[in-house]
């Protein structure tokens, strides 16, 4: 069996988010926090390289194995790695 045991974000603007769980989306969240785990851009990414932020996520796994053949077992752990960029806008509003 393998479980993701955390995942370490690099969120692009110097924030480093480490997750043991994390929660899926619901759109019933709105502009809530993640109950779990989450980041919150407080800066545009307008001045970033291409206007966006660079996210890297690292997946930690732990995979428990058990021989078919001689009854052994054990515990394997790897790591996965997966980027992506994010454009953060900024919008205001003003009542009156």
């Amino acid at each position: 069996m393998a479980q993701v045991s955390t995942v370490h974000w690099d969120m692009g603007d110097g924030a480093m988010v480490t997750c043991a769980q994390g929660t899926p989306y619901s759109t019933a969240y709105g502009n809530r926090m993640s109950p779990s785990c989450g980041h919150k851009y407080t800066h545009v990414s307008a001045g970033q390289p291409g206007g966006m932020y660079a996210v890297t996520a690292t997946t930690n796994w732990t995979i428990a194995w058990t021989s078919r053949t001689t009854g052994e077992t054990g515990t394997l752990t790897a790591s996965a790695v997966s980027s992506t960029e994010v454009e953060i806008l900024q919008l205001q509003s003003v009542n009156t």
